[in-house]
C-alpha cells in the first residue's frame, strides 16, 4: 500500500519500523509517499493522523494535496509616506537614549567640552 508522508521535508523522510527503513521521497506531484507492505507498519504509520494518510488514486479524487500556496505580505506605504532607505534612520528621529551609567557619564563630559 502506498502511504503519503503530510509533513513535508525538502530531503523527503525516513522512518525505522523494527527492521525495516521507509524512505518518503517527494514525487512529481510534490507529495511524499513509499510503499509500505507489512500489515503492521501500515497500521501504525496510519494510526498518526498528523504525520500520514493512505494514498488514494481514485479519478476525481480531491482529496489529493495540490502543491501549497506561499501568500506574500506586501505593505504598501501611505501616500506622501516616505520611508528610508538602506538602514538609514529618518530625518526626524531621536538619538538613542542613555543606557548606561558609563555612557551617562560619557554624554556628559561631552557636553562639557571634554574629551
Amino acid at each position: 500500500m502506498k502511504i503519503e508522508s503530510i509533513i513535508r521535508r525538502a530531503a523527503g523522510s525516513t522512518v525505522v519500523l523494527g527492521t525495516k527503513l521507509y524512505r518518503f521521497q517527494p514525487g512529481e506531484d510534490g507529495r511524499h509517499v513509499c510503499e509500505v507492505e507489512d500489515e503492521a507498519h501500515i497500521e501504525r504509520l496510519l494510526s498518526i493522523k498528523e504525520g500520514f494518510r493512505e494514498v488514494t488514486t481514485k479519478a476525481g479524487d480531491v482529496s489529493a494535496p495540490k502543491a501549497p500556496v506561499v501568500a506574500a505580505v506586501v505593505e504598501k506605504k501611505a501616500e506622501g509616506e516616505a520611508k528610508p532607505k538602506g538602514g538609514r534612520k529618518p530625518k526626524d528621529a531621536k538619538p538613542p537614549a542613555v543606557k548606561t551609567a558609563a555612557d551617562a557619564s560619557s554624554v556628559e563630559k561631552k557636553a562639557e567640552g571634554g574629551a
